[in-house]
C-alpha cells in the first residue's frame, strides 16, 4: 500500500481482500479511502448502527447518543439527518 494508515486498517483490508469479504466495517476516513480505491464496500459505525435500527434490532436515537458520548465524533448535521431519516 502506497497510502500510510495504520497496521489495524491495513490488516483489515487484506483480509477483507482475500476472504472476498461483502463489506468491510472501518471508520478511519484514510483507511476506507484506501479499501473504496481498492474496490471493497466499506461502511462505517454509523452504517452498522443504521442498518441495525432498520430492521429493529436498535433504537438509532439511543444507540447515537451512546456512542456520542465517547471520542467518536459525528456531527450535529449527520446527527440530526439520521435521526429525521430514523422518524420516517
Amino acid at each position: 500500500m502506497h497510502v500510510r494508515i495504520h497496521a489495524g486498517e491495513r490488516e483489515a483490508i487484506l483480509l477483507a481482500e482475500e476472504l472476498k469479504a461483502d463489506e468491510l466495517t472501518m471508520d478511519d476516513l484514510t483507511g476506507r479511502r484506501e479499501a473504496e480505491r481498492r474496490h471493497l464496500r466499506v461502511t462505517g459505525t454509523v452504517g452498522v448502527l443504521r442498518a441495525a435500527a432498520r430492521i429493529g434490532t436498535v433504537n438509532l436515537k439511543d444507540a447515537l447518543d451512546r456512542l456520542r458520548k465517547t471520542n467518536f465524533h459525528l456531527s450535529q448535521k449527520l446527527y440530526d439527518q439520521l435521526i429525521a431519516e430514523a422518524a420516517q
